[in-house]
């Protein structure tokens, strides 16, 4: 039995990284039915930088004033059509086989209900130097939760 896939990705002022975002969703090895993007009243350029992929039918957007993200998820998940949901923050990018082995651990075990992967952070190139230099990411992938 196949399982399709819907992913959510709530944005709220995310214009320097969605793009990348995005773009690691419609590279995985195994393709999601739906991408649903709720722009949560976003004030920078993040509506412009989403819309082409709308207009190119990659995902469905939806905008609205600011609510926040646990609105956001909610209004999201009454828009899945898919048996699967994964989530993704908007300043966030997945490998590229992520779905994939996530679907596969899901197909092997029926009695799983979720499956969590590992991640791996890192510094935001963006961010001030000084800023940069205050902050300490784990040198190794860590569980997700």
């Amino acid at each position: 039995m196949s399982l399709s896939i819907s992913v959510i990705i709530p944005v709220y002022n995310a214009a320097p990284y969605v793009k990348e975002c995005i773009e690691s969703v419609l590279a995985q090895t195994r393709q999601p039915q739906e991408i649903i993007v709720i722009n949560d009243g976003s004030t920078d350029q993040s509506l412009d930088i989403v819309t082409p992929y709308a207009e190119q039918c990659l995902i469905q957007l939806h905008t609205r004033e600011n609510r926040g993200v646990a609105s956001t998820l909610n209004e999201a998940l009454e828009l899945v059509s898919g048996d699967l949901v994964a989530f993704l923050d908007a300043d966030d990018v997945w490998l590229s086989d992520k779905l994939r082995q996530q679907v596969m651990h899901l197909q092997n075990d029926p009695a799983l209900d979720a499956c969590f992967g590992h991640v791996r952070q890192f510094i935001s190139p963006g961010l001030p130097a000084d800023i940069q230099a205050n902050i300490q990411c784990p040198e190794h992938p860590s569980p997700a939760g």
